[in-house]
This record gives C-alpha cells, structure tokens and sequence, in this order.
C-alpha cells in the first residue's frame, strides 16, 4: 500500500476523534445501571436514531472499506449490490424478526432457541457463536485493520494494534452496550460524512465529472452484470447475499442486540428503516471512489494501472492522490472508527453471550447481576 506524509493537522484530527470517541463512551458509561440488562442492553432504552447509526456502523469493517473500493476499480458499480441486496433482510427484520425478538423479551438468541427448540439448540448456538467471534472474526479485524492503518500511517503495526485494543477496551468494558452505541453513532457519522466529502473533492479531479466518466466506460456504471462476471454476477447477487445477510442482519447477535436495546417496537423498527437509508447511500461513498480511480488511471492515464491484480492499492492510492491535508485525517479517524466500532461490538457481544448463556447456565447458576458483569 501507499505510505504518505501525514500533516500536523491530519494528526490532529485523528487524535481529536479518537478522544472524542472516548470521552463519549465514558459519559454513557456514567449513566447505565449497574444490572445485567443495563450493561448487556442499555436497559432497553435505545432510541431509533441511536440503534439505526450503530447497526450501520457494526456492519462495516476496515478491510470492507478497502475490498470494495478495489473490487469497484476493477469491476465497477455492480459491487454495490453486495451491499444493496441486504435491504430485502431490513425489511424482513421488520416485518418478522423485530416483533419475535422484542415480544419474547429475550437477551440473547441462544435464549429464544432455548424456549422455541430446546436447551440443546441454544448452547450449540452459544459455543459454535462464540468460537466464531473469538478465532474468526475478531482476530482479522484486530489484525488486518492494524496492518491497513500501519501501511496506511507508517506508524508501527504493534503499537497500533495495542492502540486499538486498549482504546475500544476503555469504553467497552466501562459502559457496556449503551457506550458501544453511542461511539457507534459517532463513528458513523465519521465514517459516511468523512466519505461522502472525499467523493466530491475527489471528482473535481475529473474533467468534465460524472459526464465525463459515464460517456468514457458506461459498462463501469451497470448495477447488474451476467452470470459469468466474476466479481458481481447477478444469479449470485440474488442467491448468495440473501442467505448470507439472513444469518449476518437477522440472527447474529452482534447485530441483533442493538434492535433487542430498543425501547419500543415502533423504535426498533425506526432504526431499521433510519439504517436501510444510509446503507442505501453507504456503498456508492466507497464505490464511486473506486469508479473516480479508474478513469483517472485506465481512462486518464494518469498513473500505473492496478489491474489486474493490484486493485486493494486503490484506497490508499486514492486518498494519496485526491485527499488534501485535513481531508486524509478525516478519512482516517472515519478509519479507526470503523475499526473501533467492530472490535468495540464484536467484544461486547461476546462477554454478553458468555455470561448470559455460558457462565450462567454452566458455572454459577446462582450468579447475580454484579458478578455477570464484572
């Protein structure tokens, strides 16, 4: 990846967002109760602007940030569906999946498996969940976001990675579920603001704009491609991304928890249909970033190409290129955030289902509030 000079002010900005990130998560840790419900679930008093932020900003990931700008590079705007074809499972949380979840009044979704199929349905979900969370999707985000930001940065992969550990463990650990929701809200923020600025300083690079790159590859501008493209075939858009957003929107507890925050139905519901809308918005921030890239190399000739196997260079050759001082500190803390905001969740809903359906149910089932979250 590209290294480049970040500027004092770059610097600044990261540091200020980070602090802020903090100092939010800390004030919301002063106001949760000091029970089970108030650490694991906020005490079921999220408000739907809160929950609709949070659940954009669990659901992406650094190295998402950098796959789809390459994949965009490479293949154009039909990636986008990835994202777009989650919307079907919003409306089927909506219309199915919230009303079960909150009318049964459960913590977890081992517990509701607990009463609709048995104790033996719940604890696989439980052990196979968390070995899942624990060696499977925790370790690449800690990981793989710190080498990003390292390459990213120039600054040390060690020091980063144990910068992020640290930092999402302070408000994580202090506040539980209502500090993760908050930092959340404003990381998303970071995030989609940070992106939807660097797309327009961005295309004021191109001659001519949208126009422009439209007339010159309008194939790079169809939302759906056939069966034999590798990237985004269409067959498989439909087939492959509902199954997958089934489980990953509708049954996983890291998302699942923010809708069981809700204070209300009509709240859970909201922040459904408040996070559908900016995940309508969300991918074409990063895709057309990546469509930007390509005319300006394939098209302009203004660099080396990335094709056909250096596509995942295109986020940090785009923010060397486009982003002036300032913007690259934005981008990056909008970075970090998102990386903070998988860790912070990930973390979160792995001591909420250990305590809850591990440790209270095999190892002290007489355990009270206090000694489950401590």
């Amino acid at each position: 990846m590209e290294n480049f000079h970040l500027s004092p002010l770059d610097i600044s900005i990261i540091v200020a967002e980070i602090l802020l990130v903090v100092v939010v998560g800390f004030v919301a840790a002063r106001k949760i109760k000091r029970t089970a419900e108030g650490y694991f679930l906020a005490s079921g008093n999220m408000p739907w602007y809160l929950i609709g932020a949070a659940f954009v900003s669990t659901s992406i990931s650094s190295e998402q940030i950098v796959g789809t700008i390459g994949a965009t590079y490479k293949g154009g705007l039909g990636i986008a569906n990835w994202e777009w074809w989650a919307l079907p499972t919003y409306l089927l949380m909506m219309v199915f999946f919230i009303p079960l979840y909150l009318r049964n009044k459960i913590m977890t979704v081992p517990e509701l498996l607990n009463r609709r199929f048995g104790p033996a349905c719940g604890t696989i979900y439980s052990f196979v969940i968390l070995l899942g969370y624990v060696f499977v999707f925790l370790p690449p985000v800690i990981y793989g976001g710190s080498i990003t930001l390292s390459e990213l940065t120039g600054w040390n992969q060690a020091y980063v990675m144990a910068g992020i550990i640290l930092i999402t463990a302070s408000y994580t650990l202090a506040g539980g579920l209502n500090a993760v929701m908050w930092t959340d809200a404003i990381q998303c923020v970071m995030l989609i603001g940070g992106g939807v600025i660097f797309y327009f300083v961005a295309l004021q690079h191109i001659p001519g704009g949208w126009d422009a790159m439209a007339a010159a590859a309008p194939e790079r501008f169809h939302l759906y491609q056939p069966p034999s493209d590798p990237e985004a075939p269409f067959a498989g858009l439909v087939l492959g991304t509902f199954g997958v957003f089934l489980f990953y929107q509708a049954s996983n507890q890291v998302m699942v928890q923010r809708i069981l925050s809700a204070r209300s139905m009509w709240d859970g519901i909201m922040g459904m249909i408040f996070s559908g809308f900016i995940n309508i918005v969300r991918p074409l921030v990063t895709c057309l970033v990546g469509v930007i890239l390509y005319h300006w190399l394939e098209v302009m000739h203004k660099g080396p190409s990335l094709l056909p196997d250096n596509q995942d260079r295109a986020f940090p050759l785009a923010l060397q290129l486009f982003a002036p001082s300032g913007l690259k500190g934005v981008i990056l803390a909008g970075f970090f955030a998102a990386v903070m905001a998988s860790v912070s969740s990930l973390a979160n809903s792995i001591a909420t289902i250990f305590s809850l359906d591990v440790y209270k149910k095999f190892i002290n089932k007489n355990a009270g509030d206090r000694e489950l979250i401590t």
